[in-house]
């Protein structure tokens, strides 16, 4: 990676710079980002800056530790700890949306190098060894562009997907309403108004109930007083 990069390094930043203005990105923030970050969960205050940098947009990130290889592309200057590394292109070798999806596809690999310990982690050196191939910088710019034009299509599909779902839930409701008030069909001029069946009903109902259990003294229709 080192060969494609402008700039590739990470920052150990201790507990006490923390809590202040300047924006701060962990790796959750990453994590949660789905691909672009536009929010941060922490801040550094000058002192922890003075032990920093801070990254300009269109910085990418990529975690080394917990969750290795999530990445994610700064919307906004900030500063991130130790457990992300910064990749900022050389414009002249690479697209920065190109080595975002090559992380992207060799995450699973990249976790193999990670030592089993309690917490997975990788380091900056793993990094700078990573060896992929790279095609000349238009055809990463066309790349980059398919892929872009792919993700928005899914993007679109889904948005369709879940609007269909929502309005065919809608019309269940709408046509189980509509039975309940017998508006599925035309009524029938012959058929027993419901107000009459529903009491025909509930007599029926009121005379089993009394010949099938009774007690407390009650008679049953056999004349045998039940206690």
């Amino acid at each position: 990676m080192r060969r494609v990069a402008k700039t590739l390094s990470d920052n150990g930043i201790p507990s006490r710079f923390r809590f202040s203005l300047l924006r701060t990105v962990q790796t959750g923030d990453i994590s949660q980002s789905d691909g672009f970050i536009t929010s941060h969960s922490q801040t550094y205050n000058e002192l922890g800056f003075a032990q920093s940098k801070l990254w300009p947009a269109k910085t990418l990130c990529i975690t080394i530790a917990a969750n290795i290889a999530n990445t994610g592309i700064l919307t906004y200057p900030a500063c991130f700890p130790d457990s992300v590394v910064g990749f900022i292109p050389n414009p002249e070798k690479s697209e920065l949306m190109f080595i975002k999806c090559i992380i992207d596809i060799i995450k699973n690999d990249l976790e193999n190098y990670a030592p089993a310990t309690a917490q997975k982690n990788i380091n900056l050196g793993i990094l700078n060894e990573v060896v992929f191939k790279c095609p000349p910088l238009p055809e990463q710019q066309e790349i980059t562009r398919r892929v872009e034009k792919l993700f928005a299509l899914a993007d679109s599909l889904e948005s369709k997907y879940k609007t269909a779902v929502e309005r065919v839930e809608k019309i269940e409701q709408s046509v189980l309403a509509k039975a309940f008030r017998g508006e599925l069909a035309e009524p029938d001029p012959n058929d027993e108004p419901a107000e009459e069946l529903l009491r025909r009903i509930l007599d029926e109902k009121a005379k089993l109930d009394g010949g099938r259990k009774t007690k407390s003294g009650r008679v049953s229709k056999r004349g045998i007083v039940v206690v």
